[in-house]
């Protein structure tokens, strides 16, 4: 049986040598350094680091979805952004930011 580090490095390998498109927002993803590993099940609720439960993922779309189901996921994306990719993205990169600057002052308390 393969240890979990190993399945996390061969998965990593394998979405190096191929075009890959995010599992919950469904566009491509163009940089290596955007790919997370997206546990269609989450582990906080028993999901396991297994090939069938592993995809592909923006990273930041990984981040916002979190233990959200993925419907409900792709309802705010489909309903709420009418499918407006662009728009979604904006709101994204904006609320990262935000959360980059609100922990930055945070250490700068401590």
């Amino acid at each position: 049986m393969k240890s979990k580090n190993q399945l996390k490095k061969e998965w990593h390998k394998q979405c190096r040598e191929k075009t890959l498109f995010c599992y919950l927002c469904g566009q491509l993803i163009l940089k290596e350094s955007e790919i997370s590993v997206e546990h269609v099940k989450p582990r906080s609720m028993g999901g396991q680091d297994t090939q069938e439960n592993m995809q592909p993922a923006h990273s930041l779309c990984n981040n916002i979805r979190d233990t959200m189901p993925i419907e409900t996921f792709r309802f705010i994306l489909n309903k709420v952004y009418d499918g407006n990719i662009k728009k979604w993205w904006e709101d994204i990169h904006q609320a990262h930011l935000i959360r980059i600057y609100h922990h930055s002052i945070h250490k700068k308390e401590k």
